[in-house]
Formats: C-alpha cells, sequence, structure tokens
C-alpha cells in the first residue's frame, strides 16, 4: 500500500499545490490497468486482500493495490507490479505500461516521472480446460 506522504511544489504567491503520494499512485494503477495484456496488478496477496477490501461497506476499489509512487518536489518514482495475460508478450506489456503511467501522471500532475518500475509477478492463465501450450501454436 502506497505510504500517505505529499509534496508540495509550484508555490505561487497565491499558495502552492500538495499532491499525496495516493493520488499518484491511483492515476498510475488505472493507467496501468489499461494496457492491453495486463490482466491485474499486484500479487496474489496483494489481490487477495483488495478483494476483501472491495466487499466492506462502503469501501470502493483499491485502485493502488500493486501500485506504490513516491512524489518529490517536482519529481515521481512509481513502482507497479502486474499480471500479465498468458500469451501477451511480456516485453511488450512492461513497456506499454511505463509509457501508459508515465504519460497519465505527467498529463494530470505536470510531475517528471524519472522511473516506472515494473515487476511481472505472474501470469493469468486460461480457465476452463484450454491447454495454454495450444495456444501459441
Amino acid at each position: 500500500m502506497p505510504q500517505d506522504t505529499a509534496s508540495s511544489w509550484a508555490a505561487t504567491p497565491e499558495g502552492s499545490t500538495t499532491m499525496a503520494d495516493d493520488v499518484v499512485a491511483t492515476i498510475a494503477g488505472i493507467a496501468a490497468r489499461e494496457v492491453p495484456g495486463v490482466f491485474a496488478l499486484g500479487g496474489s496477496a496483494d489481490r487477495a486482500a483488495a478483494a476483501v477490501r472491495e466487499r466492506t461497506p462502503r469501501n470502493r476499489s483499491d485502485l493502488t493495490t500493486g501500485v506504490h509512487a513516491t512524489v518529490g518536489e517536482t519529481q515521481a518514482v512509481v513502482d507497479v507490479v502486474v499480471v500479465v495475460e498468458y500469451g501477451s508478450d511480456v516485453v511488450d506489456v512492461a513497456a506499454g505500461v511505463r509509457r501508459e503511467v508515465a504519460a497519465a501522471v505527467r498529463r494530470m500532475t505536470d510531475l517528471t516521472v524519472t522511473e516506472v518500475n515494473v515487476t511481472v509477478r505472474d501470469l493469468h492463465l486460461p480457465v476452463g480446460g484450454e491447454d495454454p501450450a495450444e495456444r501459441i501454436r
């Protein structure tokens, strides 16, 4: 779970903007989920904990599962853990996550994204008796 810290930047005579790490992690989580080939974010324990939280009354889905962001004065670093759909090009999926997360964070916050580190934690295998080996032949 991302830390609940925040950084201020863009100070003007009228005030400053403070961005919490969780805000950047949420932006990154939404962007990463939209990349083709990403089945889920987080490892199995993260996903199980998120499923329990989701069932709790008045609790929305945790969009930061598998995502950690650290926000500095003008920069951000994002770590994303993904589960890739079997048959997808893992390298392309990871590159897509890096690209989309960096673009979304930059567009929505004006922060410079210095790193998007992607960890591929697992592959999602087809359900229902389909042989994964048959799929790639």
